[in-house]
Order: C-alpha cells, then sequence, then structure tokens
C-alpha cells in the first residue's frame, strides 16, 4: 500500500500583494477615516434609495401592485445584493489593499479585469449621473412647467458640485 503524502494547509498566495501594515496612516497615499459611522449610512441609504426609485416605480407600481414590487425588491436585495456585498467584504477583510475593488480585480484575476471594471464603473456612473439630474428636473416639472428643465439641471449640478466641494471635517 502506497502511504500519501501529508498535506499542510497554507494561506494561498497572492503573487502582487502589496505589504499592509494596521494602522499605518503616516504615508502621503493613505486614506484618512474622517467619517463617522452615521455619516457612512447615510451615504449608503440615499445611495441606494436616489431620486430615481421613486420616478422609476411608477409605471410598475401601478401595473403589477405593491405585493409584487416588494417581493421583486426583496428577492433582488437577498439574492443578489446581499451576497455580493458579503463577498466584497470578505474579499477587503482578508487582503486590505490600498484603493478598490478593481485593485483587487487587477491582482487576483488580471490587471486586465481591472482595467475594465473602472471604466466600466466610470461610464456607468456618468449615465447614472446624467439620469438622476433628469429625474430632479422631471420631478420639479410636476409642480411649475414655467421654468426650463435645463435650469432644474444646472441647479442641481451646481448643488452636487458645491457639496463635493466641501472637506470632511
Amino acid at each position: 500500500m502506497a502511504v500519501e503524502p501529508e498535506v499542510k494547509y497554507t494561506e494561498p498566495a497572492v503573487e502582487n500583494a502589496p505589504k499592509v501594515e494596521a494602522g499605518d496612516a503616516s504615508t502621503p497615499q493613505a486614506v484618512k477615516r474622517k467619517l463617522s459611522a452615521r455619516h457612512v449610512q447615510l451615504m449608503a441609504v440615499a445611495g441606494a434609495i436616489g431620486i430615481g426609485l421613486f420616478v422609476g416605480i411608477g409605471n410598475v407600481l401601478a401595473r403589477a401592485g405593491p405585493i409584487s414590487l416588494t417581493l421583486g425588491y426583496m428577492f433582488y436585495g437577498l439574492c443578489f445584493i446581499w451576497p455580493l456585498t458579503l463577498h466584497v467584504g470578505e474579499m477587503c477583510a482578508w487582503l486590505p489593499i490600498r484603493g478598490s475593488l478593481f485593485g483587487l480585480a487587477s491582482m487576483l484575476v488580471d490587471p486586465a479585469l481591472g482595467f475594465a471594471m473602472g471604466w466600466t464603473y466610470f461610464f456607468a456612473s456618468l449615465m447614472l449621473v446624467c439620469t438622476e439630474y433628469s429625474a430632479v428636473a422631471t420631478v420639479m416639472q410636476y409642480w411649475t412647467t414655467d421654468i426650463n428643465p435645463g435650469v432644474w439641471v444646472a441647479i442641481a449640478m451646481a448643488l452636487c458640485v458645491l457639496l463635493n466641494i466641501v472637506a470632511v471635517r
């Protein structure tokens, strides 16, 4: 009888993994963590809800009713969004790097995937911003039709830029 060699478990080796020290915020590229948990939660809720949700569900709510709409959101949230966020959290906890999810994709899969994900995310965000601005104009047109929708878009853009200029304390 042949004796099988003993196999020891080792952590997966990541070739390009940077050495990250816990609490190393002294370098110029370090992330400054000045937002409180309340701020992050408010940003997450605002990003999840958004104005497009209220504008977009009107037709579906009228045709399908509230039960099917609620079941659809629950199914999507429990079967796609929740597992996705858990997996991303696990990857970030296992390999904390400076950067984003695209850095993890570049390191763990292929640099081309990280590059493609970054540009896809950029263009999707650009289209989302345009959609949100047009939704603001649509909602404001409900109250007054005397003002050109471009004015509402310009006001929303200016407000967004002003809020992003203000630094976090």
